[in-house]
């Protein structure tokens, strides 16, 4: 069984907080809204380094192997962002289709893939519409950086670059 160096395990902890039922990432997140983290190139497929979701890692941690091709992590709790390993389990791609239809969260039966949640009503949401205008105004005016606007609105400096930059929270 292989075991992830001690420096990418530690690096990895750093961006979990863990509460009470869930452990959130709370690191860089994808536009899936799945924790993202860089793993060195000896665990990827690339010449540097390789960005995995951040529960696949977790599961690799707890574990020491990666799913087998055909396999995925998947979410006992159906947060994206917990990488607690009680509430995560292997399964297929199939496995993860049947559990979304039986808990109801299908577009079929929600009309949106999310229930009709707005960005600002989002479970997971952090910020509002009037919050991405301001980092956007903020960040356009200069002398702040995207770690400083993460600190200060409590999200990643990801984050921030993808409302700076247009890709999250259109107008």
């Amino acid at each position: 069984m292989a075991r992830p160096p001690t420096d990418m395990t530690t690096r990895f902890w750093r961006y979990v907080k863990k509460k009470r039922r869930c452990w959130e990432w709370v690191g860089c997140v994808g536009q899936d809204g799945y924790g993202k983290f860089q793993v060195p190139r000896c665990f990827s497929w690339d010449e540097n380094m390789h960005t995995v979701r951040a529960h696949r890692l977790a599961w690799f941690i707890a574990t020491g192997e990666w799913p087998a091709a055909g396999k995925q992590v998947l979410h006992k709790c159906d947060n994206p962002l917990c990488v607690r390993f009680s509430h995560l389990r292997l399964g297929t791609h199939q496995d993860n289709m049947r559990d979304m239809v039986k808990k109801g969260r299908s577009a079929g039966q929600q009309g949106t893939w999310n229930g009709g949640a707005t960005p600002e009503t989002a479970w997971q949401t952090k910020l509002s519409w009037k919050k991405a205008r301001r980092i956007r105004e903020e960040f356009s005016r200069g002398g702040v950086t995207k770690v400083q606007l993460g600190l200060k609105y409590g999200v990643t400096d990801c984050t921030i670059r993808d409302i700076v930059q247009g890709r999250t929270w259109k107008e």
